[in-house]
């Protein structure tokens, strides 16, 4: 029951058809190329672009990223945020957060 989205640093163009890929198949709700929104993580406009995508504000969306400079970021922009170690890893730690129950 939650929105999803990819928010990437990519330019966007034609090569970024493999990650618009997880929006045209449905796997997540919308894909955000920095390049065609004209910010970068870990710049707040960025985060405020998927959010917008989502139709959500910032203090309802979680990032979870691989850098803990973009995850510093997304907090302080009002977030909650995840740093992606390993996916055994960050699965427990939003369950336990979110009180989710489930296998993931």
């Amino acid at each position: 029951g939650a929105a999803t989205a990819i928010l990437s640093n990519d330019p966007g163009g034609p090569g970024a058809e493999h990650i618009r890929e997880w929006e045209y198949r449905g796997n997540v709700d919308a894909v955000v190329l920095s390049g065609e929104v004209g910010a970068e993580k870990p710049e707040t406009a960025a985060f405020q672009a998927a959010a917008d995508a989502l139709e959500l504000p910032l203090n309802d969306c979680v990032m979870v990223d691989d850098s803990i400079l973009n995850v510093r970021a997304a907090v302080e922009a009002g977030m909650v945020g995840f740093l992606y170690t390993s996916f055994d890893r960050v699965s427990v730690e939003i369950q336990a957060v979110f009180d989710i129950e489930g296998e993931f």
